[in-house]
Order: structure tokens, then sequence, then C-alpha cells
């Protein structure tokens, strides 16, 4: 008898876009607890739906060079699949289904399916290229990614994100972030810039480069910063590795800085030392997540370099005595003017806005 009818191949079209579904879904966002169990009931229900999946995977490339064929356990295949994905969840694993007798079929090597079972279930698939994150002059997003980390990304920044399997690293290439990493022991979470090293296990933190500096504030737990400058042999942050300096605390000119809530660091780039100070008030580090600025006794050149980081329409300061005129305020950082009628009502200090910069100039100056 012909096994290979018109219903039959419909069959398996609709179980490969199933799988695909799923790849998809799963490389695009965090799942959730009920998301895992429903995976594990979609590959327990046929070994086709594992063969279906491990087609899509290699088609996308993630098994890399594995040489078929050979036999596949199907019901091993699946035992080892629930159990990584119920790994996680509060309730214990439902028992595998009954597949007696056992079905084999030609597919890649056990070892592999089990690794991509383990890997997808945990949605750190490998990828042969970094996910890439970028933002805009002014635009502003948030991303989860793989483990369930997040991720604000504020104006004209990019992120680079290669998760391994012992480790999750990400490259602050550009700009600012904040960081809400999940927890997890045994895979640390590791931001690189141009000038710094910063690892975590779980926290939230704030990177942000700018001039060649990155400076990284802790909102939530502990973070160890490390100089990029330091030999190549100590670049792995944390007193995990055989190679890495101790944590000696902040300051520490060419050691770790192991820093606590409030805590901020600075980085310059290519050197050595950590330039250390507290930050009693954290809101104004975060305030741009809600579009704000905040300035407490600022002098008025670094906030009108803030606006230009969000603003198409520039602000210039055309008398270089206002440079150091400190001020404090609240304002909205996509709009310039609400800067620009704070200045107003100051006293010798004028605004002459075009179509291209908005001018700051006191009032005794020559146009």
């Amino acid at each position: 008898m012909n096994k290979d009818t018109p219903t039959t191949r419909a069959a398996e079209r609709a179980i490969a876009e199933e799988a695909a579904e799923w790849f998809i879904e799963w490389r695009e966002a965090a799942p959730s607890k009920a998301d895992k169990l429903r995976f594990a009931d979609w590959l327990s229900e046929s070994p086709v739906h594992v063969e279906k999946y491990l087609a899509i995977a290699k088609a996308y490339g993630v098994l890399g060079d594995v040489d078929p064929p050979s036999f596949v356990d199907a019901e091993q295949f699946i035992d080892d699949t629930i159990v990584a994905l119920h790994g996680d969840l509060d309730t214990d694993p439902a028992p595998a289904p009954d597949l007696s007798p056992r079905r084999r079929w030609v597919g890649w090597s056990m070892a592999a399916s089990v690794v991509l079972a383990i890997a997808a279930a945990a949605l750190f698939i490998p990828r042969a290229e970094p996910e890439v994150y970028a933002t805009a002059l002014g635009e502003q997003r948030s991303v989860i990614l793989a483990d369930g980390s997040m991720v604000s990304l504020n104006t004209q920044s990019r992120l680079e994100v290669a998760y391994a399997e012992s480790e999750r690293l990400v490259r602050l290439t550009q700009g600012e972030a904040l960081f809400e990493v999940e927890e997890d022991l045994e895979r640390p979470f590791l931001v690189e810039t141009a000038s710094a090293l910063i690892r975590v296990t779980g926290t939230q933190f704030n990177v942000y480069q700018s001039n060649g500096e990155t400076a990284v504030t802790v909102i939530e737990g502990t973070v160890e910063v490390a100089p990029k400058a330091q030999p190549v042999a100590q670049r792995a942050v944390g007193p995990s590795s055989e190679t890495s300096p101790k944590s000696a605390g902040i300051g520490r000119g060419g050691e770790v800085a192991t820093l606590a809530v409030g805590d901020q660091v600075v980085v310059k780039s290519g050197s050595e030392e950590i330039a250390a100070t507290r930050v009693d008030n954290l809101e104004p580090v975060t305030a741009w997540t809600e579009r704000r600025l905040m300035f407490d006794a600022t002098p008025l050149g670094e906030i009108v370099a803030e606006f230009n980081r969000y603003n198409r329409q520039r602000l210039v300061i055309d008398d270089a005595s206002l440079n150091a005129l400190e001020l404090s305020g609240v304002f909205n950082s996509h709009d310039p003017e609400t800067l620009t009628l704070y200045l107003e009502r100051i006293a010798d200090i004028e605004v002459v806005a075009s179509d291209e910069a908005i001018w700051i100039r006191a009032t005794t100056s020559t146009p």
C-alpha cells in the first residue's frame, strides 16, 4: 500500500507548518510556563512532530553540521524533552506518553536531538550571528531576550546578543540601556562595552556610553565591573573565574569593582581605573525610560547635550558664558520647548528658534 497519498502529504505539511510556528515563536519571545507545557504536549503527540521540528531547526542552520543518518529513539527523545521543558516549572512533570512498542525512525543523531530539545526549551538555540537591536534618533524600545531578561534601549543605541550554553553575552556597542536580568546562577549575564566588562547573575542596572566612557549604575542587586583595558587573560569578570582578579570593592584600579544598589562607576576607554560615586537618588538615572530628563544643579552645557541626544532640532548655546550656568528641573526629553520656556523666565537669557536649531544666548551678547 502506498502511504504517500495526498491526505498523508497534507497532514505532514500541516505538522511542518505547526513546527515552523513553534520554532519562530520560541525564537522571538520568552515562553511562559503554559507555553512550555503546550510545547511538551505537542511534541509528545507523535514522533512526526519531533521529526518536523528538527527539520525546521536544521533548515535554519541551528544544528550545524550534523551528519545523518542514525536512529533516534522517539520515546527517549520525548522523555528528555519533557524533562527539560518542565525543569523550571513549579509542578511535577507529567508522565511521558506510552509509546509501546517503541518506535524508531531515521533522523539526526540522538545527542544532537536532545541538545536541540534542551536548547529550545530554554530558548538558547545557538545562532550563527548575534541578534542585533538598535534605535534611531529619538527612538526608544524594550526587548525581551531569550532567557526572559528585559532590555530597554535609549535613543541611538545598539545591542548585540549572543547567548551560549555557559554564559549570556551582550555587547552594548553604542548608547544606553537599562537591563533587568533574569537570575541564572549557572549562566552569568555579561555585558561588554568599549571600555568595560560587566557581570551579573540577576539584577537591574543601567549602562551608558558617552565620550569614550561607560557609566554603570546599580538599581537592584549587585553588579561586578572590570575595565576592559585589563589583559585578555583577566577579562573574565567574576570571582568564579580562575584568571579574573578577586573583587576588592569599588575604585581599586585594575581589579573588579563589586557594586551594590546606588553605586555608580565610570570606566574610561583605555584605562584600568574605575571612578566611583554614590547615587542617593536613582530616579534621574532611569527617568529616560519615561521620556523625562531630571537635573540637579547641572551645567547648561550638559543639559543641552542631553536634549540633543533625542531631538533633530538641536539646541545651541550661542554664548560660552552660559555653559556653566547650573539649573535644576524635570523636562520632557522629546520636547526642547519644556527647557526653552524655563530658560526664558531667567533674566538675561533669550531663545531664538529656527527650523534647524534653537539658539540660546545672553541678552547682552551681539547676534
